[in-house]
């Protein structure tokens, strides 16, 4: 006993003489965070834990760190359904429980207007990207590529005038369309000119439901090695700890 004391007054002078310190007692004190029962941890600082304690008090709560699947683009129905899913894997629910809401999801998803299906983003760049010739440049990122699309079409029908233009850093919603006749592959807007519809230009739901939802959920469930979980429903996903 004496000798430790002895031990902690020589590093409280050493502490005092090299460091500068002012304290008189050196003490390391920790305070509790959190306490989660379960965990997904993708990569570093990239995880989302099921948290029952949080400094101190009793918590239900799906916290998140660093993990970007949803994005202030990501299209509201996507937003919610991978919120669902992120807390029924964090919870423990089986696989065909994911699965099957998973597909009531997609289901919805398939049933929506094209602008409730297509991403917010707002268009920047577009003097960058778009020649004088109004082509989208190699490298376009989709959402201005989808802008010139917009213009060309739009002077293609002759209906430029009768639908909002896209100006520089303004909000617009961005969606991909099915092989047409106009080489096309994605488009930005703010309102959907009928007269694409009629002239054989059809959103891709199923490459914006791929894009914004299944893969997400392929990401969530990749640290257990359930990838693919939509396509499968007879195993039952396990975490890392309870």
């Amino acid at each position: 006993m004496v000798e430790n004391e002895v031990n902690d007054k020589v590093q409280n002078e050493v502490q005092k003489e090299v460091y500068n310190s002012t304290e008189d007692e050196m003490f390391i004190t920790f305070e509790q965070e959190k306490i989660a029962q379960t965990g997904i941890f993708i990569k570093k600082k990239k995880y989302a834990t099921h948290t029952i304690v949080e400094d101190g008090m009793d918590k239900d709560k799906i916290s998140i760190t660093g993990l970007e699947i949803i994005r202030s683009d990501t299209p509201l129905i996507f937003k919610e359904g991978l919120n669902k899913i992120l807390e029924m894997i964090l919870k423990n629910h089986s696989d065909e429980e994911i699965n099957k809401v998973s597909k009531e999801y997609i289901a919805k998803a398939k049933k929506l207007p094209v602008n409730e299906l297509s991403s917010n983003i707002g268009i920047n760049g577009m003097k960058k990207y778009i020649d004088k010739d109004g082509n989208a440049k190699k490298g376009t990122p989709w959402h201005v590529k989808g802008a010139a699309n917009y213009i060309k079409l739009l002077k293609t029908f002759g209906i430029e005038n009768d639908y909002p233009e896209l100006e520089e850093g303004i909000k617009a919603k961005v969606v991909y369309v099915k092989q047409n006749p106009y080489g096309v592959d994605a488009i930005s807007y703010q309102k959907w000119p009928e007269e694409f519809s009629k002239n054989g230009i059809t959103p891709d739901y199923d490459k914006m439901i791929d894009k914004f939802f299944i893969k997400k959920v392929d990401y969530l469930l990749s640290p257990m090695g359930k990838e693919g979980l939509l396509d499968r429903s007879n195993n039952t996903v396990g975490l890392f700890f309870e």
